[in-house]
């Protein structure tokens, strides 16, 4: 039997590629850490819901098309489960295109903490180098 934190992640990946990120939302408890490596989306760690959708919401408006995201697998146990994705990122006449590891740690049913693993690290450092993330504000998202 699966566990139910992969369901519940692979759902809220299915709602999320469909257009909605509501059920990211929820699935991000309010004082969620996100560990970005490198120089990408601004990188060092994000503290809080607000802080973690408000980044992934001011990158997406900077890129000259809607991100791609397609999730490959997701494996992992109640409060480790670890998604391989293929992105694709298009912005100033540029593409970033690799896959990414992220590690999506559970308490009961809510994200307390995500960590993301590139291919190619330099490749997105390089792509990310010149994004300012308070270029993009969308003003302030509920924690």
């Amino acid at each position: 039997m699966l566990a139910e934190n992969i369901i519940r992640l692979s759902r809220a990946y299915e709602v999320f590629l469909s257009g909605d990120p509501s059920a990211f939302a929820e699935l991000l408890a309010p004082e969620a850490v996100y560990y970005l490596p490198g120089l990408h989306l601004g990188g060092g760690t994000l503290q809080g819901r607000g802080a973690i959708l408000e980044r992934a919401v001011s990158a997406a408006l900077s890129c000259d098309a809607p991100p791609e995201v397609r999730l490959m697998n997701v494996s992992g146990t109640e409060d480790f489960v670890a998604s391989v994705e293929r992105v694709a990122f298009r912005r100033a006449g540029r593409v970033l295109e690799q896959r990414v590891c992220v590690v999506w740690r559970f308490r009961g049913n809510q994200c307390v903490e995500i960590w993301s693993h590139f291919e190619d690290q330099a490749a997105c450092d390089s792509f990310w180098n010149d994004w300012n993330p308070t270029d993009f504000q969308i003003g302030t998202l509920p924690p």
